[in-house]
């Protein structure tokens, strides 16, 4: 029985991929039930929430990767950092912001916003309502789109994450 040899693949590499899955998040057709809502998809403020959002799913998804041994502590840390370094120079959005320094802070703040909300016993969608309060828009729409896309965006992202370990030996 012949086994299947595991490629090597750099964690730049996939994190090119997850930044770019990050952003899809924020493509036109994935913004037309929000649009809907109030959502204005020129505003550059709800679009950089909607892509935090999604960069707070990938943190969890990465957690979970690592506590099931997908990922080892340090790799999972270097791909994240990866992810948001990537994030930060090619979102075109954060040069409203000012400096690296501002989207790192305003990220470290948003992380501590949802983490702290994302608990699997809340019947409330708590993220919801954070991520509605941090565009500005209180429609109970948004809240219940938030709360469930938080959820998808995670599960689509450690299923990634599940299909690169099993295919690929992750390299420096």
């Amino acid at each position: 029985m012949e086994r299947s040899v595991k490629h090597g693949l750099k964690l730049e590499d996939l994190a090119s991929g997850l930044a770019k899955m990050v952003l899809q998040s924020i493509e036109k057709s994935k913004l037309e039930y929000l649009i809907k809502c109030g959502v204005n998809p020129e505003n550059s403020k709800h679009r950089f929430e909607i892509v935090i959002l999604s960069l707070c799913s990938l943190k969890s998804a990465i957690l979970i990767a690592q506590q099931s041994s997908m990922l080892n502590q340090r790799k999972g840390s270097e791909l994240f950092l990866y992810v948001e370094q990537l994030l930060k120079i090619s979102y075109v959005d954060v040069l409203t912001l000012g400096y690296g320094d501002q989207f790192e802070n305003l990220l470290e703040k948003r992380y501590e916003e949802y983490e702290s909300r994302d608990t699997p016993v809340s019947t409330i969608p708590r993220i919801g309502l954070r991520f509605s309060r941090n565009i500005g828009i209180d429609d109970l729409a948004i809240v219940l789109w938030a709360e469930m896309k938080y959820r998808k965006f995670r599960l689509k992202y450690v299923d990634f994450l599940k299909m690169t370990y099993d295919r690929y030996d992750l390299i420096y």
